[in-house]
């Protein structure tokens, strides 16, 4: 009732002559009322003094809603830089009021929120104490403690705009080895929280940091009219840095201009990337080791038990195995290998170039196998081991006839030994040299999800060629020799992950050509191998239930590697995806 009685007195001194008061000064107001027009400067931030002396309550009328002039704090605050909020408010003009964190009752002010609103959203709003703390990318940095620079520029030139007024920014100390892909999620608990409470403005031309031990948030607000906007960044005591960013940095960099700029440089002015993976030699060729140990599953025949049930359930045990291993090779090339040589392949390359070079490797991928088939048949031609037997002068029917079987059964062991020895040999070739690109420039979560894609596949060829080397109509060997050739033919396993880890160097188009040729392979090994088996042997609804009961698991089994994926990046190479300075920008860096 009180601020009712005063409202037609403030009415009247807003109309009539209002006192000015520069950002700066002091408003003291006088006992039967003031008005005072308050004139903003060109800084981010205009203050006043109220003197307050022998007052004990004041009821203000504004112009306009004080909460349109808030960015991150509040409007009134006590000399202790406490938050004021008002005993009562109501609009006068159909402005909707707002409160910061008591009654709820009168809080309209609809479309106001410090600090992102809707969870949805991360653009909208900005909140100092309670809103929203998703945070849209993050990176790991290795850093010397000297001082860096933050930059955010214009899109479009210097007649462009901004993608964003401001963006927050947390710096945490972190390991910057990139194998601890861990940082970055033991890290993200402590970011939230601080972006949830960022109330360290910086305004372009100013110092973050140092920063502390346990890390810190900062709110940077860009120059409007400056081409760009620039921070340093103090990294005195620290290797690395773990910084999680409320929008994607390269929104702020003007890729396609002449003078576009990368997002963090050191004193030098160098681009300075996020942390790349480096190779992991001992995990990779333990991995070669167990997918070459699966080379010798065959032993399992030699369990009495297992292998009367195996003999009881021949089509069963075949069946079950094609469709989990054509799970797991197809689940790998559609949710890793595909994923990540298209990103890799659209690095610097205009969309055309990039479909077109991706889709002639999938391609060349899944003809392979025909391509080595189609070799080897030729070899043996050549070598004269599909010539005709030549039974001139022979008048001993029988005998001709015992001799023809036994030249098409040599062919037929030749065969065998061909495909094990040259065509398992080559395809585990290619599974090592994926692998080895794994193991060099993706995650762990990549690198074994690849190997466990491979192990499961090998388990059902493996399983396979044990079975073919060992009957009596095809390869006829004893057990132990048929162990031999598949164990031989594993070992090219490692020596493709050896091939491709000493590579002192490997781009970013050989790497995503490689993994999307990979994915051509499993694509056709998958379709036209396993589940060609598969399709062969199950005809039965029992089969065919089990066969797709294994193959979900199969791919579930692969699916998993995305709840930890990160994406890949060679060391030495410019793996920031989608980041091209000066050419195009094809995707933003999404970690």
């Amino acid at each position: 009732a009180h601020m009712e009685e005063k409202e037609a007195t403030g009415k009247a001194l807003i109309a009539g002559s209002c006192a000015v008061r520069e950002a700066g000064t002091t408003m003291t107001p006088a006992s039967g009322g003031s008005c005072f027009d308050l004139h903003v400067n060109a800084l981010w931030e205009s203050t006043w003094s109220i003197a307050t002396i022998d007052i004990k309550a004041l009821v203000i009328l504004a112009q306009h809603v004080p909460t349109e002039f808030e960015y991150n704090r509040h409007y009134l605050k006590d000399s202790a830089g406490t938050d004021i909020e008002p005993a009562a408010q109501e609009s006068m003009s159909g402005h909707a009021s707002h409160d910061h964190g008591g009654s709820a009752e009168n809080d309209s002010h609809a479309g106001h929120d410090h600090g992102g609103g809707a969870e949805t959203d991360s653009h909208d709003g900005h909140d100092h104490g309670g809103g929203s703390t998703a945070f849209e990318w993050s990176g790991v940095f290795k850093v010397n403690g000297g001082l860096y620079t933050w930059i955010m520029q214009k899109v479009g030139g210097a007649s462009g705009a901004y993608a964003d007024a401001t963006m927050k920014l947390v710096f945490i100390p972190a390991n910057p080895n990139p194998n601890e892909k861990n940082e970055k999620e033991n890290k993200k608990g402590r970011a939230e929280h601080v972006m949830g409470d960022c109330m360290d403005v910086k305004l372009s031309g100013t110092t973050i940091g140092p920063i502390p031990d346990d890390g810190a948030c900062y709110d940077l607000m860009v120059h409007p009219d400056l081409r760009e906007s620039i921070w340093t960044v103090d990294t005195k005591g620290h290797s690395g840095l773990v910084v999680y960013a409320q929008h994607g940095p390269t929104e702020f960099e003007d890729a396609d201009a002449p003078d576009g700029k990368h997002f963090f440089k050191d004193s030098a002015g160098n681009d300075i990337e996020t942390a790349t993976y480096s190779k992991r030699w001992g995990e990779a060729i333990g991995a070669g080791m167990l997918v070459n140990v699966v080379t010798l599953i065959g032993v399992i025949f030699f369990l009495p038990g297992l292998n009367m049930l195996y003999q009881k359930n021949k089509v069963l045990f075949y069946v079950v195995l094609n469709a989990f291993s054509a799970g797991c090779l197809i689940s790998a090339a559609f949710y890793l290998m595909f994923p990540e040589g298209y990103l890799y392949l659209s690095i610097g390359k205009k969309e055309a170039e990039t479909s077109f070079m991706f889709g002639t490797m999938v391609l060349v991928g899944v003809i392979t196998a025909t391509v080595f088939d189609f070799s080897v048949d030729l070899v043996k031609r050549v070598a004269g081991l599909e010539a005709v037997v030549a039974t001139a002068g022979t008048k001993d029917i029988e005998q001709q006839a015992a001799s023809e079987r036994a030249f098409i059964a040599k062919q037929r062991q030749s065969r065998v030994f061909t495909a094990v020895l040259i065509g398992d040999f080559m395809h585990n070739f290619c599974d090592g040299i994926f692998m080895g690109i794994a193991f060099t420039g993706c995650d762990n979560s990549m690198a074994w999800g690849i190997t466990v894609a491979t192990i499961a596949h090998e388990i059902g060829q493996e399983l396979a060629d044990y079975v073919v080397l060992t009957d009596p109509d095809q390869g006829s060997l004893k057990p132990w020799k048929a162990l031999v050739l598949n164990f031989i033919s594993g070992l090219s396993v490692t020596l493709g992950i050896i091939v491709v880890m000493a590579q002192d160097k490997i781009d970013n188009q050989a790497m995503g050509g490689l993994l999307v040729f990979g994915g051509g392979i499993y694509i056709q090994l998958g379709l036209g191998e396993a589940m060609g088996r598969v399709y062969e042997k199950g005809t039965t609804c029992k089969l065919k239930l089990s066969a797709i009961a294994l193959f979900s698991f199969g791919a579930l089994v692969i699916g998993l590697v995305l709840l930890d994926h990160e994406h890949c990046g060679i060391e030495g190479d410019d793996a920031h995806a989608g980041h091209d300075h000066g050419r195009r920008l094809m995707m933003d860096d999404l970690w």
